[in-house]
């Protein structure tokens, strides 16, 4: 197993639901990008790996929005073939893979987020973001699709945010006497 899947198992990865096509994304994702995330962790022993990873994921879904919305064009008008020659309820099923880096690199990210404390509104607007970016292709119900791509973008930060505070180490009953009071009266 690699540093990269180990800190994002830590973080939630194997919380999260996948389909298969999504799941060989993620594996191609995780060989590809493991080399370089182990490169910045070597090149920054004394920072926090997760704050590394952090700035890693946000590298990857930057790149992999940008691929995205250069080949959108290019995605729509091979839906458009699709669906003039095999019927549209055929095409809707071909997901093209773009698609699915994308939706798998930014859910990566938005796990990272709810991990290391990022504000929800900021999350928020980049899962809506991205969601709008992958339903502008859809004809037909597409703020369901839409909702659907944003809800399962913040259910990886909300899971995350979770497993934040269960691993955060427990304070003993003085810390907490103390920063009662430190808030309270300083």
């Amino acid at each position: 197993m690699t540093d990269l899947q180990t800190e994002l198992k830590v973080i939630g990865l194997e919380q999260l639901a996948f389909d298969d096509q999504q799941r060989i994304e993620l594996d191609q994702f995780i060989t590809v990008c493991s080399p370089f995330f182990d490169s910045v962790c070597q090149q920054k022993p004394d920072s926090p790996r997760h704050d590394l990873l952090l700035g890693v994921m946000t590298k990857a879904q930057n790149e992999a929005q940008l691929d995205f919305e250069q080949k959108r064009q290019s995605l729509h008008n091979m839906q458009q073939v699709f669906k003039k020659t095999v019927g549209k309820e055929h095409a809707d099923k071909l997901v093209p893979t773009d698609s699915n880096q994308l939706i798998v690199i930014t859910t990566l990210w938005l796990l990272v987020q709810g991990y290391q404390g990022i504000d929800f509104s900021y999350a928020n607007d980049h899962a809506t973001e991205v969601a709008n970016l992958l339903s502008d292709d859809k004809e037909s119900d597409s703020s369901t699709h839409t909702d659907t791509l944003r809800s399962g973008f913040m259910q990886a930060y909300y899971i995350s945010v979770d497993n934040a505070q269960a691993n955060k180490p427990a304070t003993n009953m003085m810390d907490k006497m103390k920063q009662w009071l430190q808030r309270s009266f300083f």
